[in-house]
């Protein structure tokens, strides 16, 4: 079992994270904590410019303000594709939301459930588009160590040992549940350069 950081173990590894950072990458971080509950708000935006655009392979290069460059294949979801120019420049932000609360265990079922919905650009326009993946988790608190402010946690798949702060771990007790909620929205927006 991994020691993981709570906020880090729901990452969604997404397939566009690799866009170069056109201006320095912006991140923001809040969390509200209090007994037996967490709430975790985590940001990031990117920013890149297309160096080239094949049309034959939807193979394209992006590069950063420092000069990097990065080769990807972009696939089917990507729509509009044929709207991509050689210098446009593709955003994109990620926003993950937790909000986890401890409660008491009833039937002492363990689940999770996942959706995934998608909004994308008319046609004609440039890429853009949403998507928002959810995650809803209960899992059963099976171990607690006070001394090191891990938490042991059951799910339906696997366990895991969480890192938590002091405020979180006073509220839990062996044989809680914790139910997690998270949300992550994924937006990219390919936009034109500016004129100058």
């Amino acid at each position: 079992m991994k020691k993981i950081l709570f906020v880090t173990i729901f990452s969604v590894l997404t397939s566009i994270t690799f866009v170069m950072a056109q201006n320095q990458p912006q991140g923001i971080i809040a969390v509200d904590a209090g007994p037996g509950t967490l709430k975790a708000l985590e940001g990031v935006q990117f920013q890149g410019k297309f160096k080239s655009v094949d049309a034959k392979t939807r193979k394209v290069f992006v590069v950063g303000p420092d000069g990097r460059e990065f080769e990807y294949v972009l696939g089917d979801e990507w729509k509009n594709f044929n709207q991509i120019k050689v210098g446009d420049i593709v955003t994109m932000s990620i926003t993950k939301v937790i909000v986890s609360d401890v409660k008491v265990i009833n039937n002492g079922i363990k689940e999770r459930e996942e959706k995934q919905t998608y909004s994308r650009a008319p046609l004609g326009a440039k890429p853009a588009g949403i998507i928002e993946h959810q995650v809803r988790i209960v899992s059963d608190v099976i171990a607690i160590d006070n001394k090191t402010n891990i938490v042991t946690l059951k799910g339906p798949y696997k366990t895991v040992q969480i890192a938590v702060g002091p405020e979180v771990i006073k509220g839990l007790k062996v044989g809680n549940q914790i139910e997690a909620l998270i949300t992550e929205n994924v937006a990219v927006q390919v936009t034109a350069p500016p004129k100058p």
